[in-house]
């Protein structure tokens, strides 16, 4: 058994970015499916959709990318947020 390198935890099935850039991910650019969900669901509501990017090597990540790391309602938000796309407002 391995642990996520972003919470340490014991898990079977690690997860790695799925962008073939500049460079292979390491054993040590691996997160555990709660991880990987936690990250992507901030950068979903800090971000505008084409402004996602990978934990590990902060390429841009694409919607079908996002789909394979995230749950199907964080995948959804990312490819259809209107509200990212909007100025936040604090009133």
């Amino acid at each position: 058994m391995k642990h996520c390198n972003t919470c340490a935890s014991d898990v079977k099935g690690l997860k790695t970015s799925p962008v073939h850039g500049a460079r292979k991910h390491s054993e040590s650019e691996r997160a555990c499916e709660e991880c990987w969900e936690i990250y992507l669901s901030l950068q979903v509501e800090e971000n505008k959709p084409d402004q996602i990017e990978c934990m590990f090597c902060k390429t841009t990540l694409d919607f079908e990318q996002i789909a394979t790391l995230a749950r199907q309602g964080t995948a959804f938000r990312s490819d259809h947020c209107v509200d990212c796309l909007q100025p936040r407002s604090f009133n």
